[in-house]
């Protein structure tokens, strides 16, 4: 895929690094980390009203994922994802 058919928040440059528009580059073992932006850290807890430090339950994370907020369905399908790629 040619960089200008990717997102305009994601492209591929030098060598396959993983590099955001912004400039931001995501490299390594730690490469998720780039993934969530740290302002927005602990809004779906906030959102869905599950304390931080607290697992989020599979019942709510499922109801967020039907929401009519496009924000809200694309952050819990998001937590979805990443509960999946846990060691």
């Amino acid at each position: 895929m040619s960089k200008t058919n990717m997102p305009g928040w994601y492209h591929r440059s030098m060598g396959g690094a993983v590099c955001r528009k912004d400039g931001g580059r995501v490299t390594g073992d730690n490469w998720i980390k780039g993934a969530v932006k740290p302002e927005n850290k602990g809004k779906l807890h906030e959102k869905l009203g599950v304390p931080k430090g607290e697992k989020i339950p599979a019942a709510k994370l499922k109801k967020a994922e039907k929401s009519s907020s496009p924000k809200l369905r694309k952050e819990a399908q998001f937590a979805e994802t990443m509960k999946g790629l846990r060691k």
